[in-house]
């Protein structure tokens, strides 16, 4: 059974294990195979509806029929309806037009072409007949590329081929090991691969994706990833490896600018790890046990992609973490910007205080980071430290995202 499915860039899917996961959402995932048959026909006394075009058959006692639709749907990119009739029978068939549907349809009955001129993407295409036994109705629905745009990011696409959402496949480089999935064990916050970004000066994906040979409803870029290609396939065949449904789709001009962005950014990124002293993983099994993590009142937790720690009612949680004598270093927090209401602790470095915090949302949607100097004194002679956050009488400590010692840099806020 698949725990969650994430729409994270180069996030993967979680499928739970044979023996020993069985969580909240499995139950809710068995559920979900007898829904299939759910809305696939409506109908009153003078019409059916057909809304689905999923391989099924359909009694109508009161008519006197069984309606049977043989599909490979969406491999196939249509449906055949067959009637079986105890009698002739006059009846409406609504045939459902997606909205994708805008390559146009085509309808035969028993063979013969029919007109398909009032045929609109998100409506229905009428047969009004009367229906005999053998009556065979085949109902074309050819697919096409087309992009959906994210309301807030106009740069930001994903690919759909018909109905099909398309994901690009990125591979198994730094895939979880089955201990880490069964344990639920820093998840989110393996290393991922970076998403390539989708370069043209058209919006059209027919004129950047080409078929894959061999490889029904895949699409492999053509002249357009950047830093190299990709192929995409439906998202739901995606499995055991890392994917992206969420695109870049830049301009040659606006790669040029984002290769800067990128740089700069890997810059920043090497330059903080030479500085890196010692992490502690808040919320995470291994990293909180190597960190010899001891608290009252407190708990852990995930929220958007991160874990973190947090305490209650005066309550605190403390970290063990290593230093290096003589040397300038501050310790570096990670909060979220959205947090307030009685969130109100004070940091301590081997039981002095370093800071005192109250989190009212000063950074709204976005995580941030807060240096803490570490005087000298408190590090002289020692090879570790141990952090606390402590919750003032009836408030609550964190939640802290992240904790790490750095050296040689001013304090600052990010």
């Amino acid at each position: 059974m698949l725990y969650f499915l994430s729409l994270k860039p180069g996030h993967f899917k979680v499928f739970n294990t044979p023996l020993d996961s069985f969580w909240c959402c499995t139950g809710t995932g068995v559920e979900n195979h007898a829904k299939y048959g759910d809305s696939i026909y409506f109908h009153d006394d003078a019409a059916l509806w057909v809304n689905l075009y999923i391989a099924s058959e359909l009694t109508w006692a009161e008519k006197g029929l069984t309606i049977r639709q043989e599909t490979g749907f969406p491999v196939e990119q249509g449906t055949t309806l067959k009637i079986k009739a105890a009698k002739p029978v006059k009846l409406a068939l609504h045939l459902r037009v997606p909205y994708w549907a805008k390559s146009g349809v085509m309808l035969k009955v028993n063979g013969g072409a029919q007109d398909v001129a009032s045929a609109r993407p998100e409506s229905y295409l009428t047969i009004d007949r009367e229906w005999a036994d053998g009556d065979q109705v085949e109902f074309s629905l050819p697919m096409s590329l087309h992009l959906y745009h994210a309301a807030d990011l106009k740069n930001n696409v994903a690919i759909l081929y018909g109905p099909l959402v398309l994901a690009g496949e990125l591979g198994r480089d730094h895939f979880p090991t089955t201990e880490q999935v069964r344990n639920q064990n820093d998840l989110n916050n393996l290393r991922s691969p970076r998403v390539p970004a989708l370069v043209s000066e058209t919006e059209d994906p027919s004129a950047w994706l080409k078929p894959t040979p061999g490889r029904p409803l895949a699409f492999t870029t053509v002249g357009l990833g950047r830093p190299h290609e990709v192929t995409l396939t439906p998202l739901y065949q995606v499995n055991h490896q890392r994917y992206t449904v969420y695109w870049k789709l830049l301009s040659p001009s606006e790669w040029a600018d984002h290769q800067k962005e990128l740089k700069a950014e890997d810059e920043r990124l090497r330059a903080e790890a030479a500085r890196l002293v010692d992490e502690a993983g808040f919320g995470q099994e291994q990293p909180e046990r190597d960190h010899n993590m001891q608290s009252e009142n407190s708990k852990a937790g995930q929220f958007n992609g991160r874990f973190y720690r947090d305490a209650w009612a005066g309550g605190w949680f403390s970290c063990r973490m290593k230093v290096l004598p003589g040397l300038a270093q501050a310790l570096r927090c990670t909060y979220w910007g959205s947090d307030k209401g009685g969130r109100e602790f004070d940091v301590l470095i081997d039981d002095t205080k370093a800071a005192t915090e109250l989190l009212k949302a000063a950074h709204p949607g976005e995580f941030y980071t807060t240096d803490y100097p570490i005087p000298a004194a408190l590090i002289a002679g020692k090879s570790a430290i141990t952090v606390k956050f402590q919750a003032h009488a009836g408030r609550m400590a964190g939640g802290v995202f992240g904790c790490a010692v750095m050296r040689d840099e001013k304090v600052s806020d990010h």
